[in-house]
């Protein structure tokens, strides 16, 4: 079957016989340049057979046109990593510029989504990742103590918090739209602050977080683009979500304290991704691969179910291991 309408059945509610599946890793040194990514993420459709692309450029690159010192790692699996905090205090906040998104890092990616759109012929759907923009903020706060700066914020500076927040906005949704325009199908929108880690209560989140995040999502959705929202972190706010105009939701129900028996209760309505154990993953024998896939099959069963890594699989993952969840859900 071709694999958007595939995908499509999912999300409108068809019981599947074998349920859509994906499967996304950074790709450290790839991702540095368009032509190695767009080749690097072509090779996941092809080694594994996965009913969606979701392309993973460098978690930093929404930062980096703010100036953003980053080390970048020496091998596949390492993050690069900020060096500094740009937001170090109000007026910082309130002089965050608007970004031309055909420069720099923006435009680099937007030339990758070019090529890998390209690359991949319309053979599988291909999701872009974009973050939310109060994840930018986090972002942007580097190696400080982001929790603490956010509460302090919030509670001290909100204006100037709303004032950087609605630029940050403006910009994203201008990269939005260039990725519309070069042809993606859809869009891993990402947030790594709507969890109690982050932030003290769900009000913070619908204020600082929800306020801006939807927008964005709605536009996407008015493109006809679908949607896989990721909510990152552990202590997840699944509440301050459900509502979202997306189809898919995706966090860690291993780790998170949400399992997908309880967000189906929050979420009813939604297709639900998870399932397949970020760190286990790499040590699994084969046995303990086909019994995590049969555990996420038997509890996210096979209507509006995918299943899908916690987060971002490492580099370092064994292609075997990779190569039997292919196997195992095609057949299970």
């Amino acid at each position: 079957m071709d694999r958007k309408a595939f995908l499509e059945d999912c999300i409108s509610g068809r019981k599947m016989e074998h349920i859509p599946f994906g499967m996304w890793m950074h790709f450290h040194l790839a991702d540095r340049d368009p032509f190695t990514l767009a080749e690097a993420t072509n090779g996941l459709l092809e080694k594994y057979d996965i009913s969606f692309v979701k392309i993973t450029p460098s978690g930093l690159f929404m930062v980096q046109d703010y100036g953003a010192s980053i080390k970048f790692g020496s091998k596949e699996w390492q993050h690069p990593l900020m060096l500094d905090n740009l937001l170090p205090d109000a007026g910082a906040l309130e002089s965050i510029p608007d970004l031309d998104v055909m420069t720099g890092a923006y435009r680099r990616e937007l030339d990758q989504v070019e090529l890998t759109v390209k690359r991949i012929g319309g053979r599988a759907p291909v999701f872009m990742t974009v973050f939310t923009p109060i994840t930018v903020i986090c972002k942007m706060l580097g190696n400080a103590n982001i929790p603490a700066y956010l509460q302090y914020y919030m509670n001290n500076h909100p204006a100037a918090l709303h004032t950087a927040l609605r630029r940050i906005s403006d910009t994203v949704s201008r990269f939005v739209d260039g990725c519309i325009e070069r042809g993606v199908d859809g869009f891993f929108y990402a947030t790594q602050a709507a969890n109690f880690q982050t932030l003290a209560s769900l009000d913070q989140y619908r204020e600082f977080g929800v306020a801006y995040d939807v927008p964005i999502a709605e536009r996407m959705h008015n493109s006809g683009k679908l949607i896989l929202l990721h909510v990152c972190m552990h202590e997840v706010m699944l509440e301050a979500v459900k509502d979202y105009p997306v189809d898919i939701i995706n966090w860690d129900n291993i780790y998170s304290g949400t399992s997908i028996a309880e967000a189906r209760k929050i979420i009813p309505d939604k297709v639900l991704a998870g399932g397949i154990d970020i760190f286990r993953v790499n040590d699994y024998s084969l046995h303990e691969i086909d019994a995590m896939v049969q555990r996420a099959i038997d509890e996210g069963g096979k209507e509006k179910f995918i299943l899908a890594p916690t987060c971002v699989l490492l580099a370092s993952t064994p292609e075997e291991n990779l190569k039997e969840i292919s196997r195992y859900v095609k057949t299970h």
